[in-house]
C-alpha cells in the first residue's frame, strides 16, 4: 500500500492491495487450483529425474480430485542412510487456500543438522492419513536394515498407528510437546511449583 502510494500517489484500501498482491502471484506462479492437475506431470519428471524417489498420488476414486500425496526423493532416501538412525515425525497446518495438513519426517545429519526425508499432503492428522505415511515410508526404511528411532509430538492420530505399522521401533516423545502437555493438564491445580521446575 505504501509502495503504491509513494509511486502513484494514490491511496488503495488494505483489500485492493491484497486483491492486486494475489492476482500477481497468479500471474508469476499459476492459480492453486492448476498445480493440483499438474501433479501426475510432477510425479514423471521426479521419477524420471530423481531414480529412487517415492511418489504416491491418490484421488478419490469417484471424482478424481487429489485426496493425499507422498513424496521422498531419491536423494534424500540415499543420503538417509548416512544419517543418525532418528526421525521427527509430525503434522502441521497446509497455508494456502485449501488449508489441509502437511505429514514429515525429518532426520539428523552428522552435524546435527535437520535432513528432510519424507513429506506427506493431506486432509488432516487422521488415522488413514498417517497409516498411508506411515507405510510409505517403512517401505523406504526397510531395505536400510537400521533400527530407527521415532521422536513425536504424541499426536492422537500418530499414537493410533505408530505401533501398528512400526511395531518394535523405539518411539520418544519430544520433551518440549511433553511439558506444554503436562503444563496445560496440571496448571492451576498445585502444581505450579513442579511445573516450573520441569522447564
Amino acid at each position: 500500500m505504501s509502495k503504491f502510494k509513494s509511486t502513484y500517489g494514490f491511496d488503495i484500501s488494505y483489500k485492493v492491495a491484497l486483491k492486486a498482491k494475489h492476482r500477481a502471484k497468479e500471474a508469476i506462479y499459476g492459480s492453486d487450483v492448476d498445480t493440483f492437475s499438474k501433479l501426475s506431470w510432477y510425479k514423471e519428471a521426479v521419477l524420471q529425474s530423481n531414480p529412487g524417489s517415492s511418489f504416491v498420488l491418490e484421488v478419490e476414486p469417484s471424482t478424481n480430485y487429489f485426496q493425499r500425496l507422498f513424496v521422498a526423493y531419491g536423494g534424500c532416501v540415499e543420503g538417509f542412510q548416512f544419517c543418525l538412525p532418528v526421525l521427527y515425525v509430525d503434522g502441521t497446518f497446509g497455508k494456502s487456500i485449501y488449508k489441509g495438513q502437511i505429514l514429515s519426517a525429518t532426520g539428523r545429519n552428522g552435524n546435527q543438522g535437520f535432513y528432510p526425508l519424507a513429506i506427506c499432503f493431506c486432509d488432516s492428522e487422521t488415522d488413514a492419513n498417517w497409516t498411508f505415511f506411515f507405510k510409505h515410508l517403512k517401505s523406504l526404511l526397510e531395505p536400510q536394515g537400521r533400527v530407527i528411532t521415532f521422536i513425536s509430538d504424541r499426536g492422537v492420530g500418530l499414537l493410533s498407528v505408530f505401533d501398528k505399522v512400526f511395531a518394535g521401533n523405539p518411539h520418544l516423545f519430544c520433551y518440549k510437546h511433553l511439558v506444554a502437555n503436562l503444563t496445560g493438564k496440571y496448571k492451576g491445580k498445585g502444581n505450579s511449583k513442579l511445573i516450573e521446575d520441569v522447564k
